[in-house]
């Protein structure tokens, strides 16, 4: 009975593990998308940019 015992606490930690490093994990992904989807904001901010450029300088030729 011991021995069952200490078998289920084991895995009761490594459960408990487990939920630690998926929340771990997925804070880290959201983290990750958060600066990824600045980055592709920051990206599509310069194309509008360029695409006036161009509009601009297609006008005055």
């Amino acid at each position: 009975m011991q021995q069952k015992n200490l078998v289920i606490q084991k895995l009761l930690r490594g459960q408990a593990q487990i939920s630690e490093l998926r929340r771990r994990t997925i804070i880290g992904l959201e983290h990750e998308n958060a600066e990824l989807k600045a980055m592709l904001r920051a990206h599509e901010a310069q194309l509008i940019q360029l695409s006036r450029r161009i509009d601009v300088s297609e006008s005055i030729s």
